[in-house]
């Protein structure tokens, strides 16, 4: 499948974007664009064609056109669609598999749901290049966000720009969360949950002894099972997960408070000051009284 992926920290440029609502049959003109161009069809029928590759597309489907890539109508039909033409400094098309995408979404939500790490990464956004997401809700929610979008590039008021990318980089979001927990959903899911659940229960009591005594009776699950489930669809353990939250939770204390890096390492579950100090520079690079004194030089 192809992905579009892109930083969701950098909003997106809108060149053009509006509604074609013609009252006779059509099609799509023959052109190479120097921009991402994303249709949501609203009403019939449009047959296209890029690189020679066709597609059907009809109400309901979302589908992007990539810049450098001709792309023409093949047939004369009957459609209404709301069209987009943007650029994006960091976006860029990636060809995976479903499978693997999948994966790559579980991993990115196993690092937020434990506070993003040392070096987390930034949000990205990914969305399919084709898709049809078959919930009317979703339809007329993306209507209607397209149709905000739409408003604001045609006032020439202060940040009106702005807010036309803020509509549009709302209406990618909510198609990549869309798609991607309705993917996870079909797949694995009990396991899924369960790993969630995990993950809920490490982030409200990290600062707490936890054994896998402890998890197994609270949980009502076999550690080992759910050990399992985490090297096997995260790749990690469940007790590297909970020294990665821990570590994280240190990091964000001392940056806000000037707590002893003892009372520190306790609050966040580690009775050994020493053993806390190994850790944190295991997960950061730099021990948590250099860490500390770095942040006072630049408060300086």
């Amino acid at each position: 499948m192809v992905f579009l992926n892109y930083s969701a920290e950098i909003l997106p440029q809108i060149t053009l974007i509006g509604k074609d609502n013609s009252l006779i049959p059509h099609k799509n003109i023959r052109r190479t664009s120097d921009d991402y161009i994303f249709y949501l069809v609203t009403s019939g029928e449009l047959f296209v064609c890029e690189e020679g590759i066709e597609y059907t597309l009809k109400k309901g489907d979302c589908f992007l056109f990539e810049p450098g890539l001709l792309h023409f109508g093949t047939r004369t039909t009957e459609y209404n669609l709301i069209y987009i033409h943007f650029k994006h400094s960091s976006a860029k098309t990636v060809n995976i598999s479903k499978e693997q995408w999948l994966k790559n979404v579980r991993n990115e939500g196993v690092l937020r749901a434990m506070g993003g790490n040392a070096q987390s990464k930034k949000d990205a956004i990914t969305v399919p290049k084709q898709a049809y997401f078959g919930d009317i809700s979703l339809f007329y929610k993306l209507c209607g966000i397209a149709e905000r979008g739409i408003e604001h590039s045609k006032l020439f008021l202060e940040n009106s720009k702005t807010l036309c990318s803020l509509a549009i980089d709302e209406l990618f979001i909510e198609l990549y969360r869309f798609f991607k927990e309705t993917n996870i959903k079909t797949e694995k899911t009990d396991k899924m949950h369960l790993i969630n659940e995990v993950l809920g229960y490490l982030n409200n009591n990290y600062m707490n002894k936890i054994t896998g005594d402890k998890i197994s009776k609270d949980l009502c699950y076999s550690f080992d099972y759910l050990n399992q489930l985490f090297k096997k669809n995260l790749n990690t353990s469940i007790f590297k997960t909970l020294e990665n939250i821990r570590i994280e939770a240190a990091v964000r204390l001392i940056k806000a408070s000037t707590f002893s890096l003892e009372r520190i390492a306790e609050m966040v579950g580690f009775k050994d000051v020493s053993y806390f100090s190994k850790t944190f520079k295991k997960n950061t690079g730099t021990s948590p009284s250099k860490y500390r004194a770095e942040l006072y030089k630049k408060d300086l």
